[in-house]
């Protein structure tokens, strides 16, 4: 029982929730630590009654994330909702990410959701180049700022993940923020790797026999936790759906986007511009495309 997490995540969407929902699902259990994935509570539960006497009693690890628009589900139970969870979890998870670039992620989610697979990857939107509509963009910039102010008002106390260490460094990281020694025959890194390159029809043969068992192995392993519904929703992680690179080459209007998001009358983002981006851009392709 001492090794008993309970694990919040706080999203206002197209941030990676999912992902770290799963991952961290599978790593935990993977290392011996039996945990169970509610996705987003208000999936599961509209009676906060119900909430908080499955999630008082349960045996095992919990992790849900939390959203300001579905938690309007509870309705009057609302303002009661986030005093549970502040009190019940023990890990409260906002991820980090550049305004700018989750902004734009935010308008993509608007054309495509979550990539599972080589075909759901070639019928997104985003392999053709599109024009984001200022209105649009200016919508997703007012949703983070709301975000922001949401988050301040009912959770204070809270750990930052950085979106860059979850998918780069996913099983460090976990390892770092929860205070494992994992198990390295679970390398959700190296699996994220793998499937990036595996959607995009991009060359896999220098995988070595192992490395490739591996893989199988994480896979089943995935089937397993959903089988025993302990994993929400597909037995899978996502994929990782969009680089910055292929948001420059693909977004028409990404430097007027660019210079509505720097001269933004909030204090809520930093600014960035197209020099950093690219640098930015150069570095993570290095990482998917190693």
């Amino acid at each position: 029982m001492h090794n008993l997490k309970k694990i919040l995540v706080l999203t206002p969407g197209a941030l990676g929730s999912t992902f770290f929902q799963k991952s961290l699902t599978t790593f935990l259990n993977f290392n011996n630590i039996s945990t169970k994935n509610y996705h987003d509570l208000a999936n599961f539960f509209t009676s906060l009654p119900t909430l908080i006497n499955t999630l008082s009693n349960s045996k095992i690890s919990v992790i849900g994330r939390c959203s300001p628009l579905r938690s309007k589900d509870f309705k009057e139970d609302e303002e009661t909702y986030y005093k549970f969870c502040n009190y019940f979890f023990t890990d409260i998870i906002v991820i980090s990410r550049c305004s700018f670039e989750s902004a734009l992620s935010y308008c993509a989610s608007y054309y495509f959701d979550n990539i599972y697979s080589k075909n759901m990857y070639n019928e997104a939107h985003y392999r053709k180049r599109y024009k984001i509509s200022d209105d649009l963009f200016v919508s997703a910039l007012e949703h983070f700022i709301e975000f922001e102010v949401w988050i301040d008002k009912y959770f204070p106390n809270h750990t930052t993940i950085s979106y860059n260490d979850l998918f780069k460094y996913t099983d460090d990281t976990f390892s770092k923020y929860f205070n494992i020694d994992y198990d390295t025959d679970l390398c959700l890194s190296s699996y994220n790797i793998f499937n990036f390159l595996r959607v995009r029809g991009l060359s896999i043969d220098n995988y070595s026999a192992k490395e490739l068992q591996d893989i199988i192995k994480t896979t089943d392993y995935l089937t397993f936790l959903a089988e025993k519904d302990l994993l929400y929703d597909m037995s899978s992680l996502p994929v990782k759906k969009i680089t910055l690179n292929e948001k420059i080459n693909t977004i028409t209007n990404f430097n007027e986007l660019l210079d509505r998001y720097n001269n933004y009358p909030s204090n809520h983002f930093r600014k960035v511009d197209k020099k950093e981006l690219i640098i930015r851009a150069q570095e993570e392709d290095a990482f998917w495309l190693k």
